[in-house]
């Protein structure tokens, strides 16, 4: 018998049911004390199908990236629901760079975007 079909090596290597129910959507908050005492914002690992819908038309500019990112990766902690709407994209950019960077540092590292630090607002 192979020793890696026990499960001998270690490894394990999961059906698609276990795959399909796994909670693999993490999320951190992050301090913005720009807003307000306390201030944090909830930020969110992509749905696979989220990223591809972002992307559809191609890798938007550089400077519409962070709040376009922030837009699909900020949840409303109440309702589990997105915190933005598509609208938020126009006002976004026109908020403190330093916490707008921080949030969007952590939605790039949680979803493994690839980040040019000099593109990022």
């Amino acid at each position: 018998m192979d020793e890696h079909a026990n499960g001998a090596s270690g490894k394990h290597y999961p059906k698609a049911s276990e795959i399909r129910a796994a909670q693999d959507l993490p999320w951190e908050d992050v301090p913005v004390p720009e807003l307000g005492p306390g201030c944090c914002l909830r930020i969110r690992t992509m749905k696979a199908s989220e990223l591809l819908a972002m992307l559809a038309d191609g890798v938007p500019p550089p400077n519409r990236w962070a709040a376009l990112v922030l837009i699909h990766c900020t949840l409303d902690p109440e309702t589990g629901g997105p915190l933005f709407d598509d609208e938020a994209i126009e006002w976004l950019n026109e908020k403190s760079c330093a916490w707008v960077n921080r949030a969007f540092t952590v939605a790039a590292r949680l979803n493994g975007l690839e980040v040019d630090k000099t593109a990022k607002n």
